[in-house]
């Protein structure tokens, strides 16, 4: 399976320690994955390793997220 996350909207590149302190609000992410054909059927076995069909997937992810109201549920 191959992916990745792209941030549309309030996802800055942060490091770890600006990222703690970071309070995003909206946060709006595009996400892709593929899975690529990579093994063979075979119905006389109980385990079939790999996948014998592609698949896609195509998101676009919205998330409220603020740092305050995690804090206050601790």
């Amino acid at each position: 399976m191959l992916g990745f996350v792209f941030g549309l909207c309030c996802a800055p590149d942060l490091s770890p320690q600006q990222y703690v302190k970071y309070d995003p609000g909206l946060a709006v992410a595009l996400l892709a994955k593929a899975t690529l054909p990579t093994g063979s059927y075979d119905s006389n076995r109980t385990l079939n390793m790999g996948e014998i069909a592609g698949h896609s997937n195509l998101e676009l992810r919205l998330c409220i997220v603020s740092v305050h109201l995690i804090s206050l549920r601790r």
